[in-house]
């Protein structure tokens, strides 16, 4: 069946082990009745969506070595925070970027049905323009760290 991302989210600590991944998608058309949503979780080295998808399609091993789950997730929530999402300005242009090596690098896209949208990633606390999409990230976070 037909899977399309609507939202991905990657945390890289600076021990790259420690890596984790979450992809939200849903199987079927894009009508709500048959929307199907679910969280597939990365766990370990390299798991960054765009690498973990196609090792997913090269080798049936992938799952066991990077820790690969895929759980089914409560539609209604998660078309909540996606709600949320959509209501938050995010200014391209900041006063202060900070940057790093050692810590926490934070990742997002956004899909639509055909593409995608947007994709931004910030080190540590990010811009203190982006509070509001860096506190929304956070809380999906945690969400989809109860749920798998």
């Amino acid at each position: 069946m037909r899977e399309t991302s609507v939202v991905n989210l990657s945390i890289r600590p600076m021990n790259i082990s420690d890596e984790k991944c979450w992809m939200i998608f849903y199987t079927g058309d894009n009508s709500e009745q048959s929307k199907s949503l679910y969280v597939r979780e990365f766990k370990g080295f390299a798991s960054h969506w765009s690498d973990a998808k196609k090792r997913l399609e090269e080798s049936d091993k992938y799952n066991d070595f990077y820790k690969v789950s895929v759980t089914p997730l409560d539609s209604l929530s998660i078309q909540e925070h996606l709600s949320k999402l959509k209501q938050l300005n995010l200014p391209l242009s900041v006063e202060y970027f900070p940057t790093g090596y050692d810590g926490t690098s934070y990742y997002l896209e956004i899909f639509s049905p055909s593409a995608k949208i947007i994709s931004i990633n910030w080190w540590q606390d990010g811009p203190a323009e982006w509070k509001s999409i860096i506190d929304w990230y956070h809380k999906m976070i945690n969400y989809l760290r109860l749920k798998s």
